[in-house]
């Protein structure tokens, strides 16, 4: 039952809602993450070798994920607890299930650093005979065990990773819009606008296995989806949004200001001052998350025309080891090598923030989880084990980077991200519209509108997961 799973909840009232800007922050992690995450590949790859074909499908593919946001963000702001933490409360079972899938999914992090270290290696030709899997190898290697000494000797590694991808979400931003603005770029812009909007005929999915999988990858992955959603329930509970900021019991050089000593959540009652404060934790909630689609929405734009323009009449496709390298035209073309330079080593780092803020957040689940299922774990503290899989993802990428092209790693991870989001976004809906209705007051349920968002974008990806499926075994 609902109350038995959810009758430890501790009733307090629901916390007062800071200045909008000083609760702003999650958003921009998650804008910077989704750029890095696929943005900078998939769309540029399917601009460049197909045109128009596909570029309807740019903006609804990145808004996607904006209901199912909010939904994860909602259990955190009612609760005080990770999403995570949800899924153990309707089954340990279903739990301890999630954390393996999640586990499986990010065993592979480390090929989002492989995909910027392409870009490194086209600039540094160097070390000497290498080619150029070694030479995005070796920058790779070195490029990621400086990020990771980064989040050992950072003093609050929350702050410094807003703060670094905060950075290189407006210098990208605005690198590419000024690239945008010259004059062979916008020669394009009116076919450009036009095919977002008005395609000259439905696009068919690609016949070809491979090919299928990428534009999986690419729609899944667009606005930060699959697993690297569920990470938006830990940015905004260390931000304090809702009933997590009950959750700083104790000062820690984690986070600098809170630490999780407890696993426990909380509720609060039927009062006018809740209902208040918990509308204006919803409009907050809305403008975070919005800051991240939107800004993640207007640089995926900017990428898809760059490479309209400039990759697609050239014939060029950013696929394998040079996977970032040719995007490197979209500077280069227009100012010459010193400014294909300076692209990619944006680039390089655009990408291989994602697996800092990848690794980041997957040792905080990982941490957390553990001490959710092991009470010997829990004496040590999450703490302890944040470090500990930090020290642990850190060679699990240094292990993996060799297996393969780093775009095939990554479609295989869409891929079975696909399948991920249908199973949990089932999930967090009968969390939120199911049990904690039971717990809370009837004015938390979802408004219609937003509800009925939600079950569209769980029915698109179920739909999704059976086409595959299908089209997979009639092969």
């Amino acid at each position: 039952m609902a109350s038995e799973r959810f009758g430890d909840l501790e009733a307090r009232p629901l916390p007062e809602v800071p200045r909008l800007w000083a609760a702003l922050g999650p958003g921009i992690v998650w804008m910077a993450l989704a750029q890095g995450s696929g943005e900078l590949y998939y769309w540029p790859y399917f601009a460049a070798k197909y045109g128009a074909l596909y570029l309807c499908l740019l903006i609804p593919a990145c808004v996607l994920q904006w209901p199912l946001n909010l939904e994860i963000g909602r259990y955190t702001l009612l609760t005080g607890e990770s999403v995570f933490v949800g899924f153990t409360r309707l089954s340990r079972g279903f739990g301890l299930f999630m954390w393996v899938y999640f586990a499986i999914n990010f065993l592979f992090v480390g090929s989002f650093a492989a995909a910027g270290g392409t870009a490194l290696a086209d600039i540094m030709r160097w070390p000497p005979g290498l080619d150029e899997r070694g030479r995005t190898l070796f920058w790779t290697y070195l490029i990621t065990a400086g990020f990771a000494a980064a989040l050992f000797v950072g003093r609050v590694v929350y702050r410094t990773v807003e703060r670094f991808m905060f950075v290189v979400a407006i210098v990208t931003a605005g690198g590419l819009l000024v690239a945008c603005l010259h004059p062979r770029v916008l020669e394009y812009v009116p076919a450009f606008a036009r095919a977002l909007v008005l395609p000259d005929r439905v696009p068919p999915l690609p016949a070809d296995p491979g090919e299928l999988e990428k534009f999986y990858t690419m729609m899944c992955y667009s606005g930060l989806g699959g697993f690297w959603s569920l990470f938006y329930s830990f940015w905004i509970r260390e931000k304090g949004y809702g009933m997590a900021g009950y959750a700083d019991q104790l000062t820690s050089p984690l986070t600098g200001k809170r630490e999780l000593v407890t696993l426990r959540g909380y509720r609060f009652d039927d009062t006018t001052e809740n209902r208040n404060r918990y509308r204006k934790w919803m409009r907050t909630l809305v403008v975070d998350s919005g800051t991240g689609i939107l800004g993640n929405l207007f640089t995926t734009l900017l990428l898809a025309l760059l490479s309209f323009a400039i990759l697609h009449p050239q014939g060029k496709i950013p696929d394998k080891w040079r996977l970032v390298a040719e995007q490197g035209d979209f500077f280069g073309v227009l100012w010459g090598p010193a400014a294909r330079v300076v692209f990619l080593v944006i680039a390089g780092f655009f990408l291989m923030d994602s697996w800092l803020a990848g690794v980041d957040a997957v040792s905080r689940v990982h941490g957390e989880m553990l001490c959710t299922y092991s009470g010997r774990a829990r004496r040590r503290g999450i703490r302890f084990w944040y470090y500990a899989f930090l020290v642990a993802m850190a060679a699990v990428t240094w292990v993996t980077l060799s297996l393969g092209e780093p775009g095939k790693i990554l479609t295989f991870t869409g891929i079975i991200s696909v399948f991920a989001v249908t199973i949990f976004a089932a999930a967090i809906g009968i969390l939120n519209y199911v049990h904690l209705p039971r717990r809370f007051p009837a004015w938390v349920r979802g408004h219609p509108a937003q509800a009925a968002g939600f079950a569209a974008v769980g029915l698109f990806y179920l739909a999704a997961s059976v086409y595959y499926l299908w089209f997979r075994l009639s092969k």
